[in-house]
């Protein structure tokens, strides 16, 4: 999530603080779509996660590839056609893993990391989505949990009228972590029992202000410009992206799970976010775990929170 390639509408625009960046701002939201140029998920300072990421997210994808999985399409009430991949449970069960992915992403990273398990070890029923601008779904803008989240709820609304009467688990890593925590303070509906939080940030106003302070650069007035430019060019404001009120109106369990060692999305931010959950709740900071990799350095107590979870709201 480097600023050089941070974007809510857009995967290129360089911002540094001189005159001429002022100028680059004005792409942050327009340009190139993300899905015309595949990402290969690279981030500056984001090297080793990326190659772990890319081992085990390969065999994930590896599996899922080799079941019978539908590819499923809805348009959106923004008029976009977007892309799901629906694998249903097994025989005697009722539950689905409903898995959102992170920024620079798509369906076949970030959730393959947990597909098999949710599939093999409890029997449940698979589905992954390209978000808007990415992979098969249409959009030119990626929303940074705003479009997203309001996409993902259509989504749940689509799957029980046209798919199957499901109960629901939703699980989201890094901006895929935001996107859920926004879901459960909208429209959400009661087929979902429980929501997972692994490494989401509190909104993207707050993630792009950390990335500054980072750098050393002001936050004001830059911040300021991008969300005038962003709102003027992708049609939505970074209060919009802001997760953390959204958490706060939550209507179902949580589970928080972060990295001791995220380096991109920094762990206070879990802790916020669990402080402001108002339902029943858990927050779990993984010793030594970098970005979007708690599942990969600690997959024994990873899996038994999630179990815990499991066998409390899953009937």
């Amino acid at each position: 999530m480097g600023i050089k390639k941070l974007a809510f509408g857009l995967g290129t625009g360089v911002i540094t603080f001189t005159f001429a960046a002022l100028f680059a701002v004005q792409e942050i939201g327009v340009g190139v779509n993300p899905k015309a140029k595949p990402s290969d998920g690279k981030m500056k300072g984001m090297e080793l996660e990326r190659d772990l990421l890319d081992k085990y997210e390969g065999l994930g994808k590896k599996w899922f590839e080799s079941q019978p999985y539908q590819e499923i399409y809805m348009t959106n009430k923004r008029g976009q056609k977007l892309c799901g991949y629906f694998l249903p449970p097994k025989d005697g069960q009722n539950t689905v893993a409903f898995l959102c992915h992170g920024y620079k992403s798509n369906a076949f990273r970030n959730p393959m990391l947990f597909v098999e398990h949710f599939h093999e070890h409890y029997g449940y029923g698979i589905f992954v989505m390209d978000h808007t601008a990415v992979g098969k779904s249409e959009g030119h803008f990626v929303g940074f949990s705003a479009l997203e989240s309001d996409d993902c709820i259509e989504w749940l609304h689509y799957l029980s009228k046209n798919v199957g009467d499901f109960q629901y688990i939703i699980q989201g890593v890094s901006m895929g972590g935001a996107t859920v925590c926004q879901m459960v303070g909208k429209d959400l509906p009661d087929s979902v029992k429980f929501c997972i939080d692994d490494c989401g940030f509190t909104g993207g106003k707050q993630q792009f202000a950390y990335e500054l302070e980072l750098r050393g650069l002001p936050v004001h007035p830059i911040i300021d410009l991008f969300g005038f430019v962003n709102k003027l060019r992708a049609g939505y404001s970074l209060k919009e992206t802001d997760t953390i009120s959204k958490v706060r109106k939550a209507k179902c369990p949580m589970l928080f799970i972060h990295g001791e060692k995220d380096g991109f999305v920094p762990p206070f931010m879990a802790q916020e976010l669990y402080d402001a959950c108002p339902t029943d709740k858990e927050l779990v900071m993984m010793k030594d775990a970098t970005h979007a990799a708690c599942a990969i350095y600690d997959p024994d107590l990873y899996w038994e929170k999630v179990d815990g979870f499991i066998k409390k709201y899953i009937k």
